[in-house]
């Protein structure tokens, strides 16, 4: 179900099946609709009219798009894999953009030019494989007579399982129009001058009298400027961010962030999810670790995203994404088996030793803690004593 705001001009979908709501600026879909149906009135030979991968921001339950990118057309066409491959290099090339710096991946949109509103087998695929997380969407549109448009979004539901065959809800898009400027009133002649005689007043004293009020005025106008002007910056202030960055040499992947970040500095204990192909697992680490800037994983695949999320001590929790997709190369030799055995070890090493240091802080929280009701509990027995 889509449903508008007209005073900010954002729309919000729905459905009871699926545990996400989506939010987007008019304006956005408006431009979807008018590249969707401007290719597909030029289709291309390989039979793919548009696409892109749309970005954003994610809250619980809830993400809003904002901005998009286009996937570079090929010059013979596109195809499904095609397709894949443009929005694997879109993802990779994202982190360089300096416009998308604070937005994350929300999904991807694409267009039919025959059929109805559903995923093909290859998007399921592309789904999949480049937008695993739970709060990730596909985006179908269709355009149809008089430039409208027929869309619908996918999202998985709760158990992870996706209807693919048709969207939950399917929606309209209209070219968005506005209003014809009123006419201006015909020039009117000036009037004849007439001789008026103005009438004289007699200014009364008074020492606060019916214009007492008269400030109040010019103090709710400040006030009202002073509101929508905060307001505006808070909804224009960037996301905190710490900077998640990857990099593969070999089997071993180098995950940094920004030590110097605030969020860094005052975290209390982070948590990295992996996503390696199908398998997947969570590496913890404690505030000294998270303040190290950097921790290492053995990948198992060649398609591995990682998700963190830093606890900061006093402020809400901050995540962020990074991805790894490495082309495998047929002749580059596998590592020995007493290689790949030793790097696991030392993986699981490292993410034991992170655990450790987390218990251990925990534990020096609670002694601190233990510590100071000892204190307030011989406080209070000395008070007693003086009675």
């Amino acid at each position: 179900m889509s449903d508008s705001t007209a005073e900010y001009g954002i729309a919000s979908w729905t459905s009871p099946a699926v545990p996400l709501t989506i939010e987007y600026p008019l304006e956005i879909m408006e431009e979807l609709r008018a590249v969707v149906c401007d290719a597909i009135q030029q289709p291309s030979p390989g039979g793919l009219a548009a696409a892109g991968v749309l970005f954003g921001m994610q809250r619980e339950g809830a993400i809003r798009i904002l901005t998009w990118r286009p996937i570079a057309p090929e010059p013979s066409g596109w195809s499904s894999s095609q397709e894949r491959a443009g929005v694997a290099r879109l993802l990779e090339s994202a982190a360089a953009d300096a416009d998308l710096q604070g937005l994350v991946p929300l999904g991807w949109f694409t267009s039919r030019t025959s059929g109805g509103i559903a995923l093909t087998l290859a998007n399921e695929e592309l789904y999949n494989s480049l937008f695993p997380h739970p709060w990730q969407c596909a985006l179908v549109l269709g355009c149809g007579r008089g430039g409208l448009a027929r869309a619908g979004f996918f999202v998985r539901r709760a158990d992870g399982g996706l209807k693919a065959d048709a969207s939950y809800r399917t929606f309209t898009i209209e070219p968005l129009q506005r209003a014809p400027a009123e006419p201006e009133p015909p020039a009117q002649s000036p009037p004849d001058p007439v001789d008026i005689e103005m009438p004289s007043f007699q200014l009364q004293q008074h020492s606060f009298g019916g214009a007492r009020w008269l400030w109040v005025f010019p103090v709710l106008l400040a006030l009202a400027v002073i509101v929508f002007l905060w307001k505006q910056k808070s909804l224009a202030a960037p996301a905190p961010t710490f900077s998640l960055r990857v990099a593969g040499t070999a089997n071993d992947v180098e995950i940094s962030w920004d030590r110097e970040a605030p969020a860094v500095r005052d975290a209390d204990r982070a948590v990295i999810e992996i996503q390696d192909g199908p398998a997947t697992s969570q590496l913890k680490l404690a505030p000294d670790q998270v303040r190290s800037g950097s921790a290492h994983y053995f990948r198992q695949s060649g398609d591995v995203g990682f998700a963190m999320t830093i606890y900061p001590s006093g402020g809400p929790e901050l995540r962020e994404f990074a991805r790894l997709i490495v082309q495998e190369s047929a002749a580059a030799p596998a590592p020995a088996k007493s290689d790949q055995a030793g790097m696991q070890l030392r993986a699981e090493r490292d993410a034991l030793a992170g655990e450790v240091e987390l218990f251990k802080d925990q534990v020096r929280k609670e002694s601190d803690r233990a510590a100071k009701l000892q204190e307030q509990v011989r406080t209070l027995e000395n008070r007693l004593r003086g009675r």
